[in-house]
């Protein structure tokens, strides 16, 4: 091979080698952590579920009940391959155990990044603001702002303070009947999630606030 077809072919291997790289997927945020379900220890097979705007960006299960020198009880790769295209970096992640909401919430990046995130649930996971609504006291009719699939829990620790709100209610008009959430009394409630836009009436015995999340696209780069 002559000299100058020699770097030719060099500088084409080159090309596909980087051509092979640049294709791959943006590296996970790898999630791991201890499982905490009911104040217990999560049993082995308890299912996890991480989701943003009511969207499953991956899941998995707890595979031991406690730490075991290096091995942790769960370990998430986020976001999944086959993830839904919500699932970017700037995502708010919450998180559930056996189906019920853990406190805990990260953002998602694209520099592969471990972090250990211990859940516990039940728990109330705190959803980013921008701004607060002024809520006299007595009912208030909101338009919600909140992603798709916001637990009702969450959306009543947006609101400050937390012993003013009495409950939040959603009206359905194919129905014709109110579903309603309160903090004191969760067995009796009926409101488990809300989605964006929804007409909600929010009731407090005085005067508070509502901390309203993020507009979609305004997350800081």
């Amino acid at each position: 091979m002559s000299p100058a077809r020699h770097v030719a072919a060099v500088i084409a291997l080159l090309g596909a080698v980087v051509a092979v790289r640049t294709g791959h997927a943006a590296p996970p945020n790898r999630v791991y952590g201890t499982v905490t379900l009911h104040g217990a220890p999560a049993p082995v097979g308890t299912v996890i579920e991480a989701l943003t705007g009511g969207k499953v960006c991956g899941t998995t299960t707890v595979t031991a009940t406690a730490v075991s020198g290096s091995s942790y009880p769960y370990v998430l790769n986020l976001p999944d391959p086959a993830a839904p295209l919500e699932c970017k970096p700037g995502a708010v992640i919450t998180f559930t155990v056996a189906g019920l909401p853990a406190g805990q919430t990260i953002t998602l990046d694209d520099l592969g990044t471990f972090l250990r995130v211990d859940l516990v649930a039940p728990g109330i996971p705190a959803v980013p603001t921008t701004h607060t609504l002024p809520l006299p006291a007595g009912c208030t009719d909101v338009v919600s702002a909140f992603p798709d699939g916001t637990p009702a829990a969450a959306v009543a620790a947006a609101v400050v303070p937390a012993e003013a709100l009495h409950a939040i209610w959603r009206y359905d008009p194919a129905t014709g009947r109110y579903a309603g959430f309160s903090p004191a009394a969760p067995f009796a409630s009926d409101l488990t999630a809300i989605n964006r836009a929804e007409l909600l009436r929010v009731c407090t015995a005085g005067p508070a606030a509502l901390r309203l999340p993020a507009a979609p696209g305004s997350e800081q780069p």
